[in-house]
């Protein structure tokens, strides 16, 4: 049975089949992508099926090819010459070499698409890692056209950046986890506009796994006796449930059943939590004075103690960025991202957005 191959100094394809024992290998131009692949099948059942009744003629399929000779050979002085000129113009077609939208414009539709089935704190981290990183390099590129030396490089190039607070470079675990929405997307995309994903045979990078060294009771009890008394309940729900920071930061009273004597993880915490202020009757400075005190209070010593709480603020304002609920919460939120992408600890004012005409 015949099939269809890449060669794998140039990724291009050809059909390798036999006939009455020999073997014959034809190659192409085209890329290995769905749609050349596609093309070639259909090509390839043409051969098998002429082979099966034979009136398979070579010189019909492949006309300039040296194989002729050889299969003649094999067929001696008398060769059958059936038309197969579907079949020769699909060989000889150029080659299809797929196309698609930009980076940039395919993400925001995957980004769309998926965001519905994670968490709030998987949105966000996807959402900083594509604007921050992904989209700066790859934005402006057909996805079609991302190579996978381009993946191995920009790996490469991030093996080499400083992590953010530290003074060693990213590590493998966070690479890989850049590369999650990266390989998604081009897997998706190479699905949807016929093209071979760049990410073929690219792997995880392989990182250590780091050994726990738990604390001591004797160290816990420790601890639980020198914390700050505000602290001290949630010390002691984390060193004796094993929750995680973002498990225990979203714990509320209704996930603890003290019957039963569990805690129930259902929520999590992840770089902070939101809330909304609505203010009554008030205008633009005021709104920003608001948000001025707000930030400068969160940022004051709590206790004579310092505490490493920061404040990032979206205001939007009735009617000028929303005439319901909805439009003036996703405005704020849009302002907000801004905030918290310019640095944190400050308060940004949504954009002028005019509403519809009739909205």
């Amino acid at each position: 049975m015949g099939s269809i191959r890449t060669r794998p100094d140039n990724g291009y394809l050809f059909m390798d089949f036999r006939y009455k024992g020999a073997r014959f290998r034809e190659q192409t131009a085209m890329p290995d992508n769905a749609a050349n692949r596609k093309r070639l099948e259909k090509a390839m059942a043409a051969i098998e099926d002429g082979i099966a009744a034979g009136t398979f003629d070579y010189s019909s399929f492949f006309p300039s090819s040296k194989n002729v000779k050889k299969f003649d050979e094999l067929n001696g002085a008398f060769v059958m010459r059936p038309v197969a000129a579907n079949v020769a113009r699909a060989v000889a077609a150029p080659p299809v070499n797929g196309d698609g939208p930009l980076f940039r414009v395919f993400a925001g539709t995957w980004f769309t698409e998926k965001e519905v089935e994670w968490r709030k704190s998987h949105r966000i981290s996807t959402r900083a890692d594509l604007d921050k990183v992904l989209l700066p390099r790859f934005g402006d590129k057909v996805v079609s056209q991302i190579t996978k030396a381009d993946i191995l490089g920009f790996r490469a190039e991030l093996s080499k950046v400083t992590a953010r607070g530290k003074t060693t470079p990213l590590s493998a675990r966070r690479i890989n986890k850049i590369f999650g929405p990266l390989r998604q997307i081009l897997d998706e995309a190479a699905d949807r506009f016929d093209f071979r994903t760049p990410f073929h045979n690219i792997k995880q990078l392989k990182f250590r796994k780091t050994d726990i060294k738990p604390f001591s009771l004797d160290e816990v009890r420790q601890i639980l006796d020198t914390v700050r008394p505000d602290f001290r309940h949630y010390y002691t729900v984390r060193f004796f449930t094993g929750m995680r920071t973002g498990e225990a930061d979203g714990l509320k009273w209704k996930y603890v059943d003290f019957e039963r004597r569990l805690i129930l993880v259902r929520e999590t915490v992840v770089g902070g939590d939101e809330f909304s202020i609505l203010l009554v009757d008030a205008d633009r400075e005021s709104a920003v004075e608001t948000a001025q005190r707000l930030v400068i209070r969160l940022a004051e010593p709590y206790d004579g103690i310092r505490s490493p709480v920061s404040a990032s603020i979206g205001i939007a304002i009735y009617p000028m960025h929303g005439k319901d609920i909805c439009q003036l919460l996703e405005n704020a939120d849009r302002a907000l991202y801004v905030a918290k992408h310019g640095g944190r600890n400050a308060f940004r004012l949504a954009a002028n957005r005019a509403p519809a005409p009739g909205s």
